[in-house]
């Protein structure tokens, strides 16, 4: 059973690894994560020169990641731009809220 998931986890890393995104995805996701990454250290305590490049790296590859395990989605009507965006958001809610979690709600202190 272990090897089973940890095949699973090196098959489906190697295939990320692989992946190119595109420049249009990239850009969207830099954007997208710079705008969620604000937002969410509004609500985390502590310091943000702390909290706020984790969440951004954090975000950021969540975001990438997520438009890598929906590279082949398809929106009827929608651009490649919201694409991106909709499948960052997807990924960014979960591993927002594991950050919210971890960096636990309140006040933030702007140092």
């Amino acid at each position: 059973m272990l090897e089973g998931v940890i095949d699973g986890v090196w098959w489906l890393f190697a295939g990320f690894a692989d992946w190119s995104p595109s420049t249009l995805v990239l850009v969207t996701v830099v954007a997208f994560t710079v705008v969620t990454s604000f937002v969410l250290t509004a609500f985390t305590t502590g310091s943000r020169m702390f909290t706020m490049p984790i969440c951004f790296i954090l975000l950021f590859f969540a975001g990438v990641f997520s438009n890598y395990l929906g590279r082949g989605v398809r929106v009827p009507g929608g651009t490649d731009m919201q694409v991106a965006i909709l499948l960052a958001a997807a990924g960014q809610m979960v591993m927002g809220f594991l950050l919210l979690v971890v960096f636990k709600t309140g006040d933030s202190k702007h140092h």
